[in-house]
């Protein structure tokens, strides 16, 4: 083997462990994952008290900052499709619950939200299938009503 090469090789190696850094700092991430959890839990505080116009931007924050915590996201979507919902967005919830329906543990509440969506449209045949559904998965699933 060169010399050359063998100094390539063993510069590479030198290399890897900083390889991926200059991202940010880990404070940047805590602060980033912080965040997003605080704006997350005061989402949650407004739509214990029906506040959903405060509740939404709270949550598209949580969201579309990607550092929610991965057991928060499908519960943070479906919170949100409520507030869409209670503002009369009914696409924008539909597309919350259809995008969390793909894979998500919590069906349950999916189809609970999605009964209440439903409802709010005047899909009253819907809304029962879908609250139905949702007690068929969990028989304890709270239903979502203003």
């Amino acid at each position: 083997m060169t010399r050359k090469r063998l100094l390539f090789i063993l510069l590479g190696f030198l290399a890897m462990p900083c390889a991926g850094c200059g991202g940010g700092s880990s404070k940047d991430a805590i602060e980033s994952r912080q965040s997003a959890q605080k704006a997350y839990d005061d989402a949650l505080q407004a739509i214990a008290s029906k506040d959903y116009t405060t509740a939404k931007p709270l949550l598209d924050l949580a969201i579309d900052s990607g550092w929610l915590y991965v057991d928060m996201i499908s519960s943070a979507y479906v919170n949100r499709a409520i507030c869409s919902a209670a503002a009369g967005d009914f696409a924008a919830a539909h597309a919350d619950l259809d995008e969390m329906e793909k894979g998500a543990p919590n069906l349950d509440e999916i189809f609970a939200a999605r009964s209440y969506v439903l409802e709010k449209q005047g899909k009253t045949k819907a809304a029962k299938a879908a609250w139905a559904k949702a007690k068929r998965m969990n028989r304890y699933v709270k239903k979502y009503t203003d």
